[in-house]
């Protein structure tokens, strides 16, 4: 069962030296059905992509004619004169549209890798080793007494954990403070 929907939008264009069309994405949609919608029919999912596309990027759909590229059979599902529901609403929303049905021919499937890559981070971020020392501290105020807690993580991952009694009677904020100010000098002793 198909849980999510997406498009891609490209554009075809001849461009200076190229022989042919070249293909570049132009946009990705992608939605996740809820449970009432993952429940639509195979084909209703199929006319659904469109009337989300057309809605969300309806600045395209006015302006340019738009080809919609699939091995569904689209155009007879979009055309019944018997269909009704949902289909025959979305069918009469993309109406005034300059939309035009193809079945799926040699897409260069680049077009698409080059759009992800573009919108997708190549380097995933490297776990670095810190050159640092790094600390974590809290403070609490309680009705026995006061005191903080001091974690110290060494650049190798070491742990050094201390506990502080606070001898005075602090704000929580005072007692976190103190941890704070203890911290640093805890990894010398």
């Amino acid at each position: 069962m198909s849980q999510v929907v997406s498009m891609v939008l490209t554009v075809e264009r001849e461009e200076q030296g190229k022989a042919f069309k070249l293909q570049r994405p132009v946009y990705y949609i992608s939605e996740v059905l809820t449970p009432s919608k993952q429940r639509y029919p195979h084909y209703q999912k199929l006319v659904y992509r469109i009337y989300l596309t057309a809605k969300k990027v309806a600045h395209y759909f006015v302006e340019h004619p738009i080809t919609v590229i699939s091995d569904a059979r689209l155009s007879e599902i979009m055309n019944n004169r018997d269909a009704t529901g949902r289909v025959a609403k979305w069918a009469i929303d993309l109406l005034l549209l300059d939309i035009r049905f193809e079945a799926k021919k040699a897409i260069k499937s680049q077009a698409l890798v080059d759009f992800l890559a573009e919108w997708i981070e190549q380097e995933q971020p490297v776990p670095s080793v810190p050159e640092h020392w790094m600390m974590f501290f809290d403070g609490s105020k309680m009705l026995r007494g006061s005191g903080a807690g001091v974690v110290l993580v060494s650049p190798k991952g070491h742990r050094l954990s201390y506990v502080l009694q606070i001898h005075f009677d602090p704000s929580n904020n005072e007692a976190e403070y103190e941890a704070l100010l203890y911290g640093p000098q805890m990894q010398f002793l």
